[in-house]
């Protein structure tokens, strides 16, 4: 009875101390909470790196970037930031080339309660490093002055070697180096980068090439001079109601000319002889125009005597014609009437785009001044008025204007109106 009475009593002992446990817990972990409280941080496109990559074997690409979510205490994550997020996976394990899924393993901040990727698996493709040698060829310039040949190129290593891996070697077709002859005027030795390249022309990326800068030797041959031609036009104007814009062009627009080094340091450029685009009014290009070679230094020699010419040409004012405007008599005497004949005319009116544009018939006045005529015929010569910025490029004809007394209209005589009578009632 005793032993039942000790057990019980210590069964409920246990009990009661569980359930103390479990309280005291709870009330540190709410308190805990409250003092700091849980929070959740994100970082978007975080990189990947791979660790424990097998020797021989290397990434083709760049490897995928992931979403991450961590969630621990305030105190922990204020002072996170995506900078100090790692996300890794391991290649530990891998064999030969070829795609591989690894898990994406957060390497989180100390006392982070949970990391999450997304996604939290990603493909990584291993291939083969390789490498292969390649001669080094030098690309001639695209832009050449005449004057300049180029007889020999060299680099120093005539070779250099390609390393990646296999799929991007592969893709390699030749490794280039470019000349440049901007400025140059004798033959010269520089330090280049080479370029790996593809079929195509197409940068290679992804690539090494050692080593990384070469030397380049380029022989030139200079011969000569390249000058400018100037087009020689004075006074540049072109048809009335036309004008030159810009400055006329020589097509080529240089000329390569040879002599002694004293004779062609004295030839900076050259001129056209004279050009006349006074008749011109549309664009045009005049053929064939000689080049002025009067004042050239004895001994001096040129490529080409002759060039074309372009001249831009543009209307610079515009017309409008107005048929049937009527011609009005002003300042006739009281009293009397003009008859003009011809009774309308026809005008062409010039000027700019804008004030042609919104001129019209009821901004034009075409008159005749009879100030002191009398009766009789007279001939005279009409004035145009127009509003500012136009006018009229007509010989106005003459008119002829009649002028006349009306005669006075009889005034009828009264009609006597019959005497009216009066009414006579019936009597009742």
């Amino acid at each position: 009875m005793i032993r039942r009475i000790r057990r019980f009593i210590g069964r409920a002992n246990l009990i009661r101390y569980a359930l103390s446990f479990v309280l005291a817990f709870t009330l540190w972990a709410w308190v805990t909470n409250q003092r700091d409280p849980e929070q959740t941080f994100r970082a978007s496109q975080v990189p990947v790196t791979a660790e424990n990559i097998p020797a021989g074997l290397e990434i083709v690409g760049t490897l995928p970037a992931v979403d991450v979510k961590l969630e621990g205490p305030q105190s922990v994550l204020r002072g996170v930031d995506a900078g100090s997020i790692q996300a890794v996976v391991d290649l530990s394990g891998v064999e030969g080339p070829g795609p591989y899924k690894r898990h994406v393993d957060i390497q989180e901040p100390d006392g982070v309660r949970r990391a999450e990727a997304n996604p939290d698996e990603i493909t990584v493709e291993l291939d083969t490093v390789v490498s292969k040698t390649f001669r080094v060829e030098a690309l001639n310039s695209q832009d050449i002055p005449r004057n300049l040949s180029i007889t020999g190129t060299a680099t120093t290593p005539e070779e250099v070697s390609v390393t990646g891996v296999q799929q991007n070697v592969d893709r390699v077709a030749r490794v280039v180096v470019d000349i440049d002859l901007q400025a140059q005027t004798e033959s010269f030795v520089r330090q280049v980068t080479p370029r790996p390249v593809d079929q195509g022309g197409n940068v290679v990326e992804n690539v090494d090439v050692s080593p990384q800068v070469v030397t380049l030797n380029v022989s030139l041959e200079v011969r000569g001079k390249e000058v400018p031609i100037f087009v020689r036009c004075d006074p540049c104007g072109a048809a009335p109601s036309y004008e030159v814009i810009g400055q006329p062009m020589a097509s080529p627009n240089s000329v390569l000319i040879d002599g002694s080094k004293d004779a062609l340091a004295q030839v900076d450029y050259l001129y056209t002889t004279p050009v006349d685009p006074s008749a011109l009014t549309a664009p045009a290009v005049l053929r064939d125009i000689p080049l002025d070679v009067n004042a050239l230094p004895a001994g001096i020699t040129l490529e080409r005597l002759v060039v074309d010419v372009s001249i831009q040409v543009q209307q610079t004012v515009f017309p409008k014609t107005f048929n049937d405007v009527p011609i009005q008599a002003v300042n006739l005497r009281g009293g009397l009437r003009a008859t003009i004949v011809p009774a309308t005319l026809s005008l062409t009116i010039e000027g700019t785009r804008t004030a042609i544009a919104s001129l019209s018939e009821e901004d034009i006045a075409v008159i005749v001044d009879l100030a002191g005529a009398g009766v009789g015929t007279v001939t005279l010569t009409p004035k145009v008025i127009l509003p500012p910025g136009v006018y009229y490029t007509n010989d106005l004809p003459k008119v002829t204007a009649t002028i006349e007394r009306p005669e006075p209209t009889a005034t009828p005589a009264p009609t006597a109106l019959p005497t009216p009578v009066p009414a006579v009632s019936p009597t009742p």
